[in-house]
């Protein structure tokens, strides 16, 4: 007789099993970004406050996340610049303090609408530029994981998080020097960058 263990069971025995010390991990929130840059903008989800205009999630950490929303077409007036036909590019800037020198695992916890809408621009301190997401799993919010190995060094990183596609959400970010660790769920965040 087989027994079946889910799959998200196991994450979190991976996860938990995993020793991992506060200088091993940064984390923290989307809304916490310094600086966003419309079209992107920070949601909030209220249940009071539901409407067919409200369009936030529930499930996010403190209810909050950031994300570029579901656009007009790009032949849209409201989208071009003046004087242009580039359409504005959303984005969110945020200051990342890496307690250690290190090779960090990038993780973030994400909401895709769908296979048009499932991915970010991410560039790190102006020089590192790549494509994070275009996995297929939608309409929830999961963790995923960039394959990339980012060598960083100790101190304050600028991570600029772009809009790509319309409808991404993004609700947590987390940096790890540990390649076996696993987030699952909301991450506990501390009030600065560090987590626990």
């Amino acid at each position: 007789m087989r027994i079946r263990i889910p799959l998200l069971c196991i994450l979190a025995l991976v996860a938990s099993s995993v020793s991992i010390k506060a200088q091993d991990i940064v984390c923290f929130e989307a809304e916490t970004t310094k600086s966003i840059v419309a079209p992107m903008r920070l949601m909030e989800f209220k249940t009071a406050s539901l409407s067919a205009t409200n369009t936030a999630v529930k499930g996010a950490s403190g209810n909050k996340y950031i994300e570029t929303p579901k656009l007009p077409s790009r032949k849209s007036k409201a989208l071009l610049t003046p004087k242009t036909t580039t359409p504005q590019k959303g984005h969110a800037v945020f200051t990342v303090n890496i307690p250690v020198d290190g090779k960090y695992y990038l993780w973030c916890r994400t909401w895709w609408t769908g296979e048009c809408g499932n991915s970010f621009t991410i560039i790190i301190d102006n020089k590192q530029t790549f494509t994070f997401g275009e996995d297929g799993t939608f309409r929830c919010w999961h963790w995923v994981k960039h394959l990339k190995i980012f060598n960083l060094s100790k101190g304050d990183h600028t991570l600029k998080i772009k809009q790509r596609e319309s409808g991404a959400k993004l609700d947590q970010i987390l940096f790890v020097n540990h390649h076996r660790y696993v987030p699952v769920g909301i991450e506990k965040t501390l009030t600065g960058t560090l987590c626990h």
